[in-house]
């Protein structure tokens, strides 16, 4: 969505890339699931952004670091990391 939006330049085309990328460094799919948007209906309202709030919630519930450079996800209690 940000590389469309042009706020994430990517060198290749993120279909193709992304899957690649994934596959080398190891990472696996995150599903949403019900226990996601439980902990999603507990977060306090700080951001405006659901999919940025879903990420939240998958990550307090996955036990999860979010890599982020948005100031309103560090104010939420769970583990971030600047980007």
């Amino acid at each position: 969505m940000k590389h469309g939006l042009g706020k994430l330049p990517m060198p290749r085309d993120p279909t193709v890339a992304i899957p690649v990328w994934a596959a080398a460094l190891g990472y696996r799919d995150l599903h949403i699931d019900r226990t996601h948007v439980l902990a999603l209906a507990r977060l306090p309202d700080i951001h405006r952004d659901p999919f940025d709030r879903i990420m939240v919630a998958q990550a307090v519930v996955e036990d999860l670091t979010l890599v982020t450079r948005d100031a309103l996800i560090h104010k939420y209690p769970v583990a971030t990391m600047a980007a």
